[in-house]
């Protein structure tokens, strides 16, 4: 058997992105001694970005075609979505394209996206809202942003996960850039609640031009600028995901799971034969 993991996500085009990501790559490489680590971007947006930049990054199928050449046997694909949208369902169509002998790997799963496993979430959750800087007005309220999904699947998944964040602390309000719950929702619950000061942090892998930009730009389209015209005042936190450590061994714990699975599923194979 020889081991890989892939990590598959939209990708990023900022220095300071990648720069995160290298960081992502050392823990996952002192963790996992021994096991091929490879990185894939599933965005074709992004990937044309870096190629006109002079960056070279593999889509998932190049990844997958790179291990099976190296002699890789057996792969866990760490999907780092947030939900079941468009590039998710195509990983997850390449995984199954890519399982098998003689075209495929011995075995190669896939996990689920971030937001669909609960129990993953509330850590996630929890270790982002322990994370928070002082003074970002946490102590009366966060508001969570994720990109968010225009596909029925993914957008329930939000919903869902909005009703988590609302029962394990109701000054957690959950909201999307292109979806349900949205900006308005945001705004009415806020109202509702009588919030006039939280903390804008973003759902997101990495804090790109959606979180510079679109949340807390000085633009009159931001989030910021149209919450402050509601007369709620927020401090947006400029972090991914995959800037927070704690979020990062939530998502190494969830790949060695599939490493163990993979192992017993291989044992019992080879007791049945």
């Amino acid at each position: 058997m020889k081991h890989a993991v892939l990590i598959a996500l939209a990708g990023t085009s900022s220095a300071e992105g990648a720069k995160t990501l290298s960081r992502m790559d050392g823990l996952l490489r002192d963790r996992f001694s021994g096991v091929r680590i490879a990185w894939a971007y599933t965005s074709s947006g992004v990937r044309r970005k870096l190629e006109k930049a002079g960056t070279c990054v593999s889509d998932p199928a190049v990844a997958m075609s790179d291990l099976m050449n190296e002699g890789i046997t057996h792969v866990a694909v760490k999907a780092l979505h947030m939900a079941t949208g468009k590039e998710y369902l195509e990983l997850r169509d390449l995984v199954n394209e890519f399982s098998g002998p003689p075209q495929g790997f011995e075995q190669i799963v896939v996990s689920q996206p971030l937001l669909e496993v609960t129990t993953d979430f509330e850590r996630t959750l929890r270790c982002l809202l322990s994370d928070l800087p002082a003074g970002t007005g946490a102590g009366e309220a966060v508001l969570l942003v994720a990109h968010g999904s225009l596909r029925p699947e993914a957008r329930t998944a939000y919903e869902t996960a909005a009703a988590i964040c609302r029962r394990l602390d109701r000054r957690v309000i959950l909201s999307t850039l292109i979806s349900s719950p949205g900006l308005k929702d945001a705004i009415r619950e806020c109202k509702v609640a009588g919030l006039k000061e939280l903390a804008l942090v973003p759902l997101m892998i990495i804090a790109g031009s959606s979180v510079k930009d679109d949340l807390a730009g000085d633009g009159p389209g931001s989030w910021v600028s149209a919450l402050g015209r509601e007369g709620i005042s927020c401090t947006p936190v400029i972090k991914g995901l995959a800037d927070h450590e704690a979020i990062v061994s939530v998502w190494m714990d969830d790949i060695e799971h599939m490493l163990g699975e993979i192992w017993k599923a291989n044992v019992k194979a080879n007791e049945l034969e």
